[in-house]
């Protein structure tokens, strides 16, 4: 992995969800976007928007950035390349919002809505667990399905039904609709794979020798390929 710092990282809870993502690619599903001025259930500003995010983080160190970072993000995380991301239709930076632009943006809301834009869009700060937080510091990327393509949620009343919580601790899996709308990659546009400890990396190496397709796209993987993508992956603990 080269300590220039060209990559954007996507973050995982658990260690399964590594190996379904070289399996399937980036499969979208809803994520709550709250950009509403009040606590309204029924305002239109909170909205369910199919998404995969992705963060952009300053540190060369890698393992100094998953140590520090908020650990409700996972311990697991797959490192793409900016030049990936750049040639992905609908992936773009956030706009953070201070306090200030929200009143205008909820002015308009409906054009923004029916143009996807506010998609992008995320309050500078906000709560999480009772204390302010500085949503900036994630400096996000994202990757949406506009809603042009398939239906949005609005109304946090509405997402609060879909997502089940806390009667379903996980969210529902992605709809066959959103799976079409699958993010896929290839070998030379992963920085690096990172796990816990050896044998999460030894596990990888197994499942790559079976894997049957990689990141959705029917496509085998050499043994060349194989061992390329068993050197991308990286044990944190270690550095």
């Amino acid at each position: 992995m080269s300590s220039k710092h060209n990559f954007i990282i996507h973050r995982f809870e658990e260690f399964y969800r590594i190996i379904e993502v070289l399996t399937e690619g980036f499969v979208p599903n809803y994520h709550a976007e709250d950009l509403r001025l009040l606590k309204d259930p029924t305002d239109v500003m909170f909205i369910g928007v199919p998404m995969i995010s992705f963060g952009d983080i300053e540190d060369t160190d890698i393992s100094e950035f998953m140590k520090n970072a908020d650990p409700d993000y996972g311990k697991y995380a797959i490192l793409m390349k900016k030049e990936w991301a750049l040639r992905q239709r609908w992936m773009s930076p956030v706009w953070y919002i201070t306090d200030d632009m929200l009143n205008p943006i909820n002015r308009n809301c409906k054009a923004l809505l029916e143009s996807g834009i506010v998609g992008y869009c995320k309050k500078y700060t906000s709560e999480w667990m009772g204390n302010p937080y500085n949503n900036y510091a994630e400096r996000e990327w994202r990757y949406t399905v506009p809603i042009t393509e398939v239906k949005w949620i609005h109304t946090k009343k509405a997402y609060d039904k879909w997502r089940k919580y806390p009667l379903l601790t996980k969210r529902p899996a992605p709809t066959e609709e959103l799976e079409k709308y699958t993010l896929k990659f290839d070998i030379e546009d992963i920085e690096g794979i990172l796990v816990s400890n050896k044998k999460e990396q030894e596990e990888i190496r197994r499942f790559l020798n079976s894997i049957k397709y990689f990141s959705g796209t029917k496509r085998h993987l050499s043994p060349r390929e194989i061992d390329k993508l068993s050197d991308l992956v990286i044990v944190i603990e270690d550095h």
